[in-house]
């Protein structure tokens, strides 16, 4: 997601940068002046965020759903569980971003049910 990264990284190692922290403590007029040189975005068309749902049991390493889905205000989708399926138990939901690193999030499908549960009464 981040364009010209590579060529980014090559020019701060050149120049002995090779840690955040350095990055960090250069003074902001360098940094500027250093990656004013590369190109804006070479996105030809702007990138709506989407995200990955991830339906599975990571106590037992089983995977039943992954969809893309992206959305503005509200989502209703649907995902099919296998009919061979007893339990929910230890089985999570996981969403992930397709745009940004660590937005994942993480949900018990049994504590779903049961919040669903109590919302409905």
């Amino acid at each position: 997601m981040l364009p010209c990264m590579n060529e980014l990284l090559q020019s701060l190692r050149k120049r002995g940068i090779s840690t955040v922290q350095q990055l960090l403590d250069l003074p902001r007029a360098t940094l500027q002046a250093m990656i004013g040189n590369f190109p804006a975005s070479r996105f030809y068309q702007l990138k709506d965020e989407a995200w990955w749902l991830v339906l599975g049991n990571t106590s037992i390493f089983e995977l039943y759903a992954l969809k893309r889905v992206s959305f503005s205000d509200h989502l209703m989708t649907h995902m099919e569980l296998p009919s061979t399926l007893t339990s929910v138990q230890g089985m999570k939901l996981i969403l992930v971003s397709d745009c940004y690193v660590g937005f994942e999030q993480e949900h018990s499908v049994e504590e779903l049910i049961k919040s669903q549960q109590t919302e409905s009464r």
